[in-house]
């Protein structure tokens, strides 16, 4: 399956993309669960998410900045999902 056909045929029948993610939580030492799903015309095609943490310039620790979830910027895509997104 090429790619222009996948973007082409997900735009056409409205596809539901999901995502699960198990994880472990050291905490409360027990297996995390999360589900979500996105419908085709909810992706922000183009777009990708900013960098939420970096490390800290006098210490050995990584920030996390919680503010940052959720922003995201412009990001090329390739010619062919370019037509597919504006369709």
């Amino acid at each position: 399956m090429n790619k222009e056909y996948f973007a082409h045929e997900t735009a056409i029948v409205d596809a539901e993309f999901m995502f699960s993610l198990k994880a472990f939580d050291d905490t409360y030492s027990q297996t995390v669960y999360a589900r979500h799903s996105y419908k085709f015309n909810e992706v922000i095609w183009g777009a990708k998410f900013t960098p939420m943490f970096h490390s800290d310039e006098h210490s050995n620790a990584t920030v996390l900045e919680l503010d940052k979830i959720g922003v995201f910027e412009n990001a090329e895509l390739p010619l062919k999902l370019q037509k597919a997104a504006s369709e």
